[in-house]
């Protein structure tokens, strides 16, 4: 192997590199886009069930609210907002409860 080859190599290895690094960039933008454009659109339905006076589901109301669906759960336990009652497994909330959070909280969309 001579010296040409060896640095023919190396360049390839810091073209394949400075490739892999910008295949994880785009991965993590095409992620992030993907997380807005999910957030985006349940807020949007939440904003058309509350219209309705639907019950909203745990996603959409933490969205509808601009909070973590975790943030939620912690905001359920302190009691701000409640459950509908006897939905099974699913967790829904009340249309009213929503909007009165997000009025209180000028986080009304």
């Amino acid at each position: 192997m001579g010296l040409t080859s060896i640095v023919a190599q190396a360049e390839m290895n810091m073209r394949m590199n400075a490739m892999q690094k910008r295949i994880a960039e785009l991965e993590a933008k095409l992620a992030q886009a993907t997380g807005v454009a999910l957030q985006a659109t349940l807020r949007a339905n939440a904003a058309e069930k509350i219209q309705q006076g639907a019950n909203l589901t745990r996603p959409e109301t933490a969205a509808y609210l601009g909070v973590s669906t975790r943030k939620l759960q912690r905001m359920e336990a302190a009691g701000h907002i409640r459950r509908c009652p006897k939905m099974g497994s699913s967790v829904l909330f009340a249309a009213r409860d929503v909007q009165r959070i997000a009025s209180a909280t000028g986080k009304e969309r």
